[in-house]
């Protein structure tokens, strides 16, 4: 009985545990595409800064 109980505490940690690990890496995926768009603008930035 008691065995069930675990292995039922268990696979929701385990699922858990997946769903964090893909929001995660949801995430990660999200700020590198920031990261890329932040890069390719900060040119711009800078050139219209500078024009001020």
């Amino acid at each position: 009985m008691k065995q069930d109980v675990y292995r039922v505490a268990l696979q929701e940690a385990n699922a858990e545990l997946e769903d964090i690990t893909k929001s995660f890496e949801q995430l990660r995926q999200r700020k590198e595409q920031i990261a890329t768009v932040l890069e390719a603008l900060t040119p711009l930035i800078n050139a219209q800064s500078f024009a001020s």
